[in-house]
């Protein structure tokens, strides 16, 4: 018997490895398996323009998942003959574009108008049950693929759905329960066109604030041009005469066209004035001043 002992404890180790190595090579077809699944396209959506829209926006356009990233492809020649024709420049190299900016991992998306007009607007769930969203238009105009922050409101989302409001198109966001809330854009003051500020200290500021909720102040005095961009959050609608305050976050800074990163809070306070129906008011609060002391305020005229 113990002649047998050696053979029966080898065979027992050639049994074990051969397992383990079974095992390993499993585990290793498995992440290799995982790896490709990750990178392929999991969700397409397709927005279909309405011929003859006064927008003149007449272009199909489709946004992809692809390994949790967001990209938007578009059929050049139409889009090189919108931009031509609204005067706006077309995005550096080929479609895909990746979306830029994202918070965590997409993976669920749709695109629907949001307003009374055209107004294509793409909505993200992430891994992490939050929402940004990416207004087609502004992207299109300011040559622009940042997507918004994280909607603040909006909460363990687990699905998006373009719906009908109360005489307007919207998209609606679910959470785990079947909760259903509205995906809001800013759409005031600053969101179709830029605020030009003449400020005191006799700077010309323009102030951007996007439909997406990003913002943009592009500050020119004496030779020297000062750009800052971030996001901002607050109600996407003035109320009549009543201020309302914004908070903002400053990413980046570009000095005469030197960029810099940086990680700037702050807030400002819009207002529509009473006296003269097309007049409005911006009074900073912290943060950038716009050129004019803290409490104090800078009118414009409101396009």
């Amino acid at each position: 018997m113990k002649n047998f002992i050696p053979f029966f404890a080898i065979l027992f180790c050639l049994i074990f490895f051969s397992c383990s190595s079974s095992v390993k090579k499993d585990e290793t077809v498995q992440k290799s398996q995982a790896s490709a699944a990750d990178t392929s396209t999991t969700i397409s959506k397709t927005y279909k323009s309405a011929a003859g829209d006064e927008s003149g926006f007449n272009m199909n356009f489709t946004a992809f998942v692809k390994g949790g990233k967001v990209f938007i492809t578009f059929n050049e020649d139409k889009m090189r003959e919108f931009t031509k024709s609204m005067d706006f420049e077309n995005f550096d190299g080929k479609p895909p574009y990746e979306l830029q900016g994202l918070q965590g991992k997409c993976k669920n998306l749709t695109i629907a108008d949001i307003g009374q007009d055209v107004n294509p607007v793409i909505a993200m769930v992430l891994d992490n049950g939050s929402i940004q969203i990416l207004d087609v238009f502004n992207a299109i105009h300011y040559r622009d693929l940042m997507c918004s922050p994280c909607l603040p409101d909006l909460k363990n989302i687990s699905s998006v759905k373009g719906g009908e409001g109360d005489g307007y198109m919207t998209i609606y966001a679910y959470d785990s329960a079947g909760n259903k809330s509205e995906v809001t854009e800013y759409a005031d003051l600053g969101s179709f066109s830029e605020i030009d500020l003449n400020a005191p200290n006799g700077a010309h500021i323009a102030l951007r604030l996007s439909p997406d909720w990003k913002i943009t102040c592009k500050s020119e005095s004496s030779g020297h041009i000062e750009i800052y961009k971030g996001c901002f959050m607050g109600a996407d609608y003035l109320e009549d005469l009543k201020p309302q305050t914004y908070s903002y976050t400053l990413f980046s800074q570009i000095t005469d066209g030197k960029l810099k990163k940086i990680n700037m809070k702050g807030s400002f306070t819009l207002q529509k004035s009473n006296d003269v129906p097309d007049n409005s008011f911006i009074m900073p609060v912290s943060g950038l001043t716009f050129g004019c002391k803290k409490g104090g305020k800078i009118s414009f005229t409101s396009e």
